[in-house]
């Protein structure tokens, strides 16, 4: 190959690696050119519709637009506003007494702006994380009925309370030291006839209240207790309690659908008040 073919060659090789090289480099102009279009396109149209609807600027832009100004007074009277209100807010914290009022105080000083700014911990002196978070968004409200709430809860307590002590679902303990104390109130000791359960269901066909088994349990007196076979002075005897835990072990195998001794002797017998019906000597 002659040395002039060979030149004609090395020519061509450069030139094509000359234009591919400006290609590569148009072709990222290009791209950087279309993102800046977009770019300016989409602020073209934000600064429209924010001429539009005339919103007014973020709390950041208004200070910037303050500091831009430097006007001195204009800063100092926004500063003193600030402080003024921090002040006056952590004054009327500390003549809350009510839980409703406290309430009220976190839910103005909290809000979806605070987070936003990274405020949350500046307002920990004015209210707690809990309630910032709990007042962040406007779907929390404050319960106002809560009056009404524990005016209902009071009256079913009472309920409850004479209930479990009346003699047919609890008998007082003889002994002068079966007692109980709770917050520096004694009172008698009493034995429940039943299990809680059954004593729930009985309460729930006599008084018609909607009343849950939790709320029940949560509503009965201190002094009002289930008898266990450690305390040999009550009226629960080995025999008996045995027996009521056959009854449970069948029910759980399915057995039968009877949970206590008292459903099991109506169930056998015709009338479990009747002497001749329990000793077998009735008719049927």
């Amino acid at each position: 190959v002659s040395i002039k073919i060979k030149l004609g060659r090395k020519k061509v090789l450069s030139t094509r690696s000359k234009t591919s090289n400006l290609l590569l480099k148009e072709r990222h102009l290009r791209k950087r050119q279309e993102k800046m279009t977009v770019k300016w396109k989409n602020k073209y149209f934000y600064l429209k519709n924010k001429v539009k609807n005339n919103e007014p600027p973020t709390p950041k832009k208004a200070v910037e637009e303050v500091i831009k100004r430097g006007d001195t007074r204009e800063i100092k009277k926004k500063l003193l506003i600030g402080e003024v209100l921090t002040k006056q807010i952590e004054l009327n914290k500390n003549t809350c007494t009510t839980l409703q009022q406290k309430e009220v105080l976190s839910s103005c000083v909290s809000g979806g702006l605070i987070k936003k700014y990274k405020l949350m911990n500046a307002m920990k002196n004015l209210a707690s994380t809990y309630n910032q978070r709990k007042f962040l968004t406007n779907d929390k409200k404050i319960n106002y009925n809560k009056r009404k709430r524990k005016s209902l809860t009071v009256l079913l307590k009472c309920q409850v309370q004479s209930f479990l002590c009346s003699d047919p679902n609890s008998i007082v303990t003889p002994g002068k030291n079966d007692t109980l104390t709770k917050n520096s109130i004694t009172k008698q000791k009493r034995l429940l006839t039943d299990t809680l359960y059954n004593l729930y269901r009985k309460f729930k066909n006599e008084n018609n209240v909607k009343v849950s088994y939790t709320t029940f349990t949560r509503l009965k007196p201190f002094w009002v207790v289930t008898p266990k076979l450690s305390q040999r002075d009550t009226c629960l005897c080995v025999k008996h309690s045995n027996f009521n835990f056959l009854i449970r072990t069948l029910r759980q195998y399915l057995v039968i659908n009877i949970n206590s001794l008292l459903n099991l002797s109506e169930f056998i017998c015709c009338d479990s008040i009747s002497k001749s019906c329990m000793y077998r000597m009735c008719d049927l």
